[in-house]
């Protein structure tokens, strides 16, 4: 909690989602049925999370910065705010740190695993070339994690803004039309579309 989004967006809540401050137990109960048309079976599993306010916020406090890039097969610092999570009931000593190349929308680089939780570590960049990286940093044996708040790149990336036209298609709008008009154009070139 929240949804990794709303994370990757900056935030830490949402409208109907809010990262857990206040000492509590949430209980949380999960049941699935495996859609059996003769003999539904089902089974369930109760979770219960117990939040402390003495630790925390557990935050990446590196690669914050716009128009970051690293460079390919070079060492990097990530950093962290270890926030009293290696005691205070959460006791987490050891956390991974993973690296998302496609938005935040998954984590599968390991960059570290079972490092100590201490706030720093340095890694190996990978040999890769990517536009939109994030970094998480995860607790081993624990479910809470932090994210960075700006994507960056490794390797060099040139950003150019091209023009495509389709002069050649005419296209009539036409207006209070509830289906909508759709035109193709043909792009040759190879390359990321970011905003259309």
């Amino acid at each position: 909690m929240p949804d990794l989004n709303t994370l990757i967006n900056g935030n830490i809540s949402s409208k109907w989602e809010v990262t857990p401050s206040v000492s509590r137990e949430m209980n949380f109960k999960l049941t699935v049925r495996d859609n059996n048309t003769e003999a539904g079976q089902i089974a369930s599993d109760d979770l219960k999370v117990t939040v402390t306010d003495a630790a925390g916020p557990f935050i990446v406090t590196s690669q914050n910065v716009d128009n970051l890039v690293w460079d390919r097969n070079t060492k990097e610092d990530i950093t962290w705010d270890v926030a009293g999570t290696t005691g205070f009931g959460v006791n987490t000593s050891q956390v991974n740190i993973l690296l998302s190349t496609d938005g935040g929308k998954t984590f599968p680089t390991v960059m570290e695993s079972n490092t100590a939780n201490d706030g720093i570590q340095s890694i190996s960049v990978p040999d890769i070339s990517a536009s939109k990286c994030f970094v998480k940093v995860e607790a081993v044996g624990n479910f809470f994690y932090a994210l960075n708040q700006k994507s960056f790149s490794i390797g060099e990336f040139n950003q150019i803004c091209n023009n495509y036209d389709s002069a050649d298609t005419p296209l009539s709008i036409p207006d209070n039309d509830p289906n909508g008009v759709t035109s193709s154009i043909t792009v040759s070139d190879n390359f990321e579309i970011e905003q259309v």
